[in-house]
């Protein structure tokens, strides 16, 4: 059997939910290895039903399992030093480093892009703030459905005489989002290959959902029609 496209790559994935574990979940499917860093005080979608047998349990998430299939995963607590200490030890050996917390969560453990890159000249950090690190939104926070919301896709949604209904599966954590990042990881990588130099990406959820929304934002620039 030939190696996997992505062999060999190792990915420290810090995040959580849904837009980040589905963007990093196609990486672990082909080849990379990915390594989740998770709390035990906060356990996210593993808290999150359907449960198998209705029964909740920390590995029984349909969720959870469906977003984190394939990849690896190790417990840090990053407010202690010797949990910093082991993140940096383990994106010293990475590739990938990527999150999707708010601006400011890496930097507070001592993880900024500066840090990472002074640890490993060649890593690639990708990071998905919902507002991004600068601007008006900058300290934003929300899961899909309030970024779906706040882009102004749930306004084109429904019958005109009745209130908006919105997509009912929080679509910008499905779709518009994870696949920006995956696809940004990638080009990355190859960018990499060609000249040994890693990068920064910053994957603004927020933008990111405004831009598959094209048609309507020409609309209503040309034409004025809301």
């Amino acid at each position: 059997m030939s190696a996997l496209p992505l062999s060999g790559i190792r990915v420290a994935d810090f995040t959580w939910f849904g837009a980040g574990p589905m963007g990093t979940r196609p990486l672990a499917h082909y080849g990379a290895e990915v390594i989740v860093i998770e709390s035990t005080t906060r356990g996210g979608l593993r808290h999150s039903p359907p449960f198998r047998d209705n029964k909740p349990g920390m590995n029984l998430s349909g969720f959870f399992n469906n977003f984190n299939s394939g990849k690896l995963s190790i417990t840090l607590n990053m407010n202690h030093p010797d949990g910093a200490e082991l993140a940096k030890r383990l994106i010293r050996i990475s590739d990938v480093v990527v999150n999707n917390f708010s601006p400011g969560i890496m930097d507070r453990w001592g993880l900024s892009y500066e840090v990472v890159r002074e640890i490993n000249p060649a890593i690639i950090m990708a990071e998905m703030p919902v507002g991004g690190r600068t601007g008006p939104y900058n300290a934003m926070i929300g899961f899909g459905a309030t970024i779906e919301a706040f882009a102004g896709m749930n306004h084109l949604t429904g019958y005109p005489d009745r209130p908006p209904t919105g997509t009912e599966i929080n679509y910008p954590d499905y779709a518009s989002n994870p696949y920006h990042l995956l696809f940004a990881i990638l080009a990355a990588l190859h960018y990499r290959n060609i000249t040994g130099k890693g990068q920064y990406i910053e994957v603004a959820q927020l933008e990111s959902t405004v831009s598959v929304m094209e048609t309507n934002v020409l609309d209503y620039t040309v034409n004025g029609n809301i």
